[in-house]
C-alpha cells in the first residue's frame, strides 16, 4: 500500500534569536530560514536518539491512503 505522509512543523522563533544569528552569521537572516533550520536540527536530534520533542518544537503527521 502506498501513503502520502504530510508533516506540519510549528516552530517557535524569537527574535531575540534572529538576532543572535544575524550576529553570529555577520548578515540579515530570515525569520522563516531560522524556523527550518530549528525544525531540521530538532528531527536530527530526535531521529539519532539525543534529543526530544519539546514545547519549542512540534511536529504534526496527516497519513492518507494512496488508492492509484
Amino acid at each position: 500500500m502506498k501513503y502520502k505522509v504530510v508533516t506540519t512543523w510549528v516552530v517557535d522563533v524569537s527574535e531575540a534569536e534572529v538576532q543572535r544569528a544575524a550576529k553570529g552569521y555577520g548578515q540579515d537572516v530570515n525569520p522563516k530560514q531560522l524556523a527550518v533550520f530549528k525544525a531540521m536540527q530538532k528531527s536530527i536530534e530526535v531521529t539519532m536518539g539525543e534529543g526530544t520533542w519539546d514545547e519549542w518544537v512540534s511536529v504534526y503527521f496527516d497519513v492518507t491512503p494512496v488508492t492509484n
